[in-house]
């Protein structure tokens, strides 16, 4: 049976009620959005999509060998943008600074799945953390205008220490997500 799948990572509680008070503002617009609940805050490495359940342990067997060498690192959570940008935007979204340990992270995740018969992306990575989807054109002048004064905030930081394989079920109410499984990075100094 397929299930559709995507690898993330996880953002822990603090970091999510920072980025809900922000959410809370840019609601404060008016605008006809979509908002993300605090339990559907992470953000993705790797979109699979539709997967067939008997290989979620090889997926994961392969992402733990190939992510052994990793050893938690800091990503720091800032400013408010949105996809496309400008006057028109269609998915707002917190960003996550330039990390060159996060960007290697996810050319391994997307090297592995693209072995393992995933298309390869074909966009730049840009991590985000994606809070919202605009539903029509209602007071997007607010909202644009309070993205703005956002946009330079720094919301904080956050250790990485592993990564998930996730199950996305669509539904009329928002998608649920369940972990199929955690992926922590195995790396022991001697």
């Amino acid at each position: 049976m397929d299930i559709r799948c995507f690898i993330s990572v996880e953002v822990p509680e603090p970091m999510r009620v920072i980025i809900d008070t922000v959410i809370e503002e840019l609601k404060g617009s008016g605008a006809d959005v979509k908002w993300s609940g605090s339990d559907k805050i992470h953000f993705t490495l790797k979109f699979l999509g539709d997967t067939d359940e008997s290989r979620i342990s090889v997926l994961h067997q392969s992402l733990s060998k190939k992510l052994s060498t990793y050893q938690p690192f800091c990503i720091r959570i800032s400013g408010t943008r949105s996809f496309p940008p400008g006057k028109y935007p269609r998915v707002i979204w917190v960003g996550i600074e330039k990390s060159d340990t996060l960007n290697a992270l996810q050319r391994d995740v997307e090297e592995e799945m693209t072995a393992a018969g995933y298309p390869a992306e074909e966009r730049p990575f840009q991590p985000h953390v994606t809070i919202g989807r605009v539903k029509s054109s209602r007071r997007l002048a607010e909202l644009v205008k309070r993205l703005a004064e956002s946009d330079r905030m720094v919301f904080g930081q956050f250790e990485v220490s592993g990564i998930k394989l996730m199950k996305s079920e669509l539904r009329p109410e928002g998608p649920v997500y369940t972990c199929l499984a955690d992926i922590p990075f195995a790396y022991r100094q001697k």
